[in-house]
């Protein structure tokens, strides 16, 4: 029955509908608190904290830049092939995706692709860094894992291809997330 002032970092304590929930992710008998903060932007960008508190004392088990670091590792590509094909992949992951973009056919056909389907010059799409998240229950024990949503994007951000979905937990003992790397997938837009 005590009073906390938690504060967020302040680049990002501007917020337009922000939620928290409260959520198990580190197997204690307390749980977590998860902030989502939407600031919008094309991206839809949103910042999420999750605070735990060790010992009576509020401490960030996960803040924007901390997990923006953690995307920032796998090293995800994006790269246009011919025949309206992308490949996604990570090495550190050694796992690769091969995204069909035929559909896309009329507004690829001229600036990225020839009228037979060949690439015109090398290029390059991008995975957004900062996901969305998700606490998710994988096996319907606790504690929560968080379920992290990337963009992949092809020309623009506009022009979204689909998802990589991956789960993180996180580790008491090394008070850090880390990746669950059998459960990476792509979803198609």
């Amino acid at each position: 029955m005590q009073w906390s002032v938690i504060p967020l970092y302040s680049n990002y304590s501007m917020a337009y509908t922000p939620w928290l929930i409260l959520v198990n992710f580190t197997n204690s008998n307390t749980k977590e608190i998860m902030v989502n903060l939407p600031v919008g932007g094309s991206g839809a960008l949103t910042y999420y904290y999750v605070i735990s508190f060790f010992n009576n004392n509020a401490e960030y088990i996960l803040g924007p830049e901390q997990f923006m670091g953690l995307s920032e590792t796998l090293g995800f590509k994006v790269i246009y092939m011919d025949n309206y094909k992308v490949l996604v992949k990570s090495e550190k992951l050694e796992q690769s995706y091969t995204l069909d973009v035929s559909a896309r056919k009329e507004v690829y056909e001229g600036t990225v692709y020839d009228s037979d389907g060949k690439l015109i010059n090398p290029r390059e799409g991008f995975v957004i860094d900062f996901p969305h998240l998700y606490p998710i229950k994988i096996d319907g024990t606790v504690p929560y894992k968080l379920e992290a949503q990337h963009d992949i994007a092809g020309t623009s951000h506009a022009d979204q291809l689909g998802y990589i979905v991956l789960y993180w937990k996180y580790t008491e003992q090394n008070k850090t997330w880390v990746l669950d790397p059998e459960m990476f997938f792509v979803m198609l837009e």
